[in-house]
């Protein structure tokens, strides 16, 4: 049975091919849009998300794709932001999800990944999105990966209780 949240493992040799939905732009962030893609981030996500993707939009080459239509922000996606080799934080705008944007920003990301050379990547923290990424990347769970034994164990309030005695 798989965990309800925990990291999952993509082989990146074998991915989909990349696609972007009809009139949907899909690119990699350019860091002067910083401040309009960080506050699109907190308007429809959440602070977290926005911190972990102003490290990527910080990187160079940057690590964080953009979904744009008529010069309006779709969604993101970032990688190489909670440790290398691990894709996320992810989001597509609740009113033009299911049009493929959050596939298409995946898979830029994935694909970028690959030319770096990497041959896995992490998607970390996955609960309510697993069955996407098992149908869209082939993506499995990672044994003993739930976000307390991951890298997340490193946020504050997240790391090993240790009993006193």
């Amino acid at each position: 049975m798989s965990p309800v949240c925990g990291d999952m493992l993509v082989n990146l040799m074998n991915l989909p091919p990349f696609e972007a939905p009809p009139h949907v732009e899909i690119k990699r962030a350019f860091p002067g849009d910083r401040d309009k893609i960080l506050r699109f981030i907190r308007e429809h996500f959440h602070e977290g998300w926005a911190l972990e993707a102003e490290t990527a939009l910080l990187q160079v080459p940057g690590t964080c794709f953009i979904a744009e239509e008529a010069g309006e922000l779709l969604g993101f996606a970032c990688y190489d932001v909670s440790a290398l080799d691990f894709f996320g934080p992810t989001g597509v705008r609740a009113d033009a999800r299911g049009r493929g944007i959050g596939r298409s920003l995946l898979l830029a990301c994935l694909w970028a990944m690959r030319l770096m050379g990497y041959t896995y990547a992490m998607i970390g923290w996955v609960s309510d999105a697993a069955e996407f990424y098992r149908k869209t990347v082939g993506a499995t769970f990672i044994p003993g990966g739930d976000p307390a034994h991951s890298v997340y164990q490193n946020m504050v309030g997240m790391g090993p209780k240790h009993e006193t005695e």
